[in-house]
């Protein structure tokens, strides 16, 4: 089960909202995720930005390799 954490700047990040999925057939919870506020999403702006920095200068033989 997912357990409701958050993935910023490759740190997994605690919030304070949350929303349950729910098996539509049972009603057991399969889940659990983060509802992200202006705070979190704020943060991960800017930490993807300065990723971007980085990433750019990565060899395109480098980022295939994190591709499915």
């Amino acid at each position: 089960m997912l357990d409701g954490k958050l993935l910023i700047g490759g740190k997994w990040k605690t919030c304070d909202r949350k929303f349950e999925s729910l098996n539509p057939a049972t009603g057991d919870v399969i889940g659990i995720a983060c509802l992200a506020g202006s705070k979190e999403i704020t943060e991960a702006v800017k930490e993807a930005k300065l990723a971007q920095k980085s990433w750019k200068k990565t060899d395109i033989s480098e980022r295939t390799k994190f591709l499915p």
